[in-house]
């Protein structure tokens, strides 16, 4: 993918994509609204047993414009289940006025669940990372939201098993440089519903609204089953 502003393989996918191995390489000069996500810009259907490697992940912005970055999926509305992604996503140039990052989906509506058989915090063991690399920025945004996982997650991402002993877990291993941007999260940078059996790995600094396991975290919703191993360094700390 090069110098175009939408950049991904299917705008829409309604069926079932499953058992692909995908190299990419992403090197693009932004100068106006863009969604980059590799594969589906919109998934309603599922995505299953998809490796994503992305040998560069390069973007250069030069409006302050909205954007929305990923590995795999921009807007997930269905299913991701068994999904690797490795990138190295870097972001230079302007300030943007909105910004959505995630490993695997920028904006989760819909169930994402990890590879890794029999994980939960008890047992503390995974057989594979489902998302690992780094995002790293110099930017800032008027809104951002930034995961390991997910930007923004608004249904379930882990499992749907809530520790049972043949749940699949999720576990990610992403380092986040982000030091101007708010909402930075080891698996989501917001989350308005639930994220459980997950293992996360990676230090994370940025601005405000930092957390191990999500950035900014509303009223009733949950979180279980969850280990998180690394350092937060953020500029703004709220007593």
């Amino acid at each position: 993918f090069k110098n175009a502003n939408d950049q991904y393989i299917f705008e829409q996918n309604n069926g079932t994509i499953k058992n692909l191995f995908l190299n990419a390489s992403v090197d693009c000069q932004l100068s106006q609204n863009a969604t980059i996500s590799i594969l589906v810009k919109n998934n309603v259907g599922k995505l299953q047993n998809i490796s994503t490697q992305i040998l560069n992940y390069n973007v250069k912005n030069q409006t302050n414009n909205v954007l929305v970055l990923s590995g795999l999926v921009a807007n997930n509305s269905g299913e991701i289940t068994d999904c690797m992604v490795n990138a190295n996503i870097v972001l230079i140039g302007s300030d943007c006025a909105e910004l959505t990052i995630g490993m695997l989906s920028a904006i989760n509506n819909g169930v994402i669940y990890g590879q890794n058989d029999n994980y939960f915090s008890g047992e503390g063991s995974y057989q594979n990372f489902d998302v690992q690399g780094s995002i790293a920025t110099e930017v800032s945004s008027t809104t951002s939201f930034i995961g390991g996982v997910v930007g923004v997650n608004n249904n379930i991402v882990g499992s749907n098993t809530n520790g049972a002993s043949d749940s699949k877990g999720l576990a990610s291993n992403v380092l986040i440089n982000t030091p101007k941007l708010n909402n930075v999260g080891g698996i989501a940078g917001k989350n308005t519903n639930q994220v459980n059996n997950a293992l996360v790995y990676g230090n994370i600094k940025a601005n405000n609204n930092v957390g191990g396991i999500v950035g900014i975290n509303t009223k009733l919703t949950e979180q279980e089953n969850i280990v998180s191993i690394g350092r937060i360094a953020t500029s703004i700390v709220e007593l």
